[in-house]
């Protein structure tokens, strides 16, 4: 996932940098998920859409790891975790 504020911004390479960044920690890429919002969620960092939307892909193809292109705080990475069903790791963690 690849989240953005008004005050990023959020372009190919930077999205090829992450991905192999993900690759060369030995996780295979299924899909990706972009949001813009102008502050972070409180409470999961996007907003209850986006969060849907990503737990509706995780139920598709099966992905057992979400990474977050971006610093989570530690609960919004275990909110997240708990609402996905899902390990989920910030760019830090990974």
């Amino acid at each position: 996932m690849a989240p953005q504020t008004d005050s990023s911004r959020l372009d190919d390479d930077a999205l090829a940098e992450f991905r192999e960044l993900a690759v060369s920690a030995g996780a295979t890429p299924v899909a990706v998920v972009t949001a813009t919002r102008r502050r972070p969620d409180p409470k999961y960092f996007i907003g209850a859409g986006k969060v849907e939307e990503v737990r509706e892909l995780i139920e598709h193809e099966g992905a057992e790891l979400v990474l977050v292109d971006a610093p989570l705080a530690p609960s919004q990475e275990r909110n997240l975790e708990r609402l996905l069903k899902c390990r989920v790791l910030d760019r830090t963690g990974l």
